[in-house]
């Protein structure tokens, strides 16, 4: 059995950064809604997304390790976790 966390996770304690976006490469924007279309029904979906980088994991193998994890509300539904190519140093100097 599948079981969801409905309820909505609580962001209050992060600050909120207020950006201004007309002057991005974007402009002036707007989000066109049909007239027609319908009412949303069901509960407010908050995705959130985390990711995560260990940038020396491993000190002998040079190694590191990245994570990504994706939840919709509070339930966890995908994951990511990989190890990556080793960093390789430059030693001419």
């Amino acid at each position: 059995m599948i079981r969801f966390r409905t309820c909505q996770p609580d962001f209050s304690d992060l600050p909120a950064f207020q950006f201004g976006w007309e002057a991005s490469v974007y402009g002036n924007v707007h989000e066109d809604i049909h007239k027609d279309s319908s009412t949303p029904l069901g509960n407010i979906v908050t995705l959130s997304h985390y990711v995560d980088a260990n940038l020396y994991h491993n000190m002998t193998s040079g190694h590191s390790i990245t994570g990504i994890l994706h939840m919709v509300n509070h339930t966890p539904i995908e994951w990511y976790s990989k190890k990556q190519a080793k960093l390789k140093m430059d030693q001419s100097s």
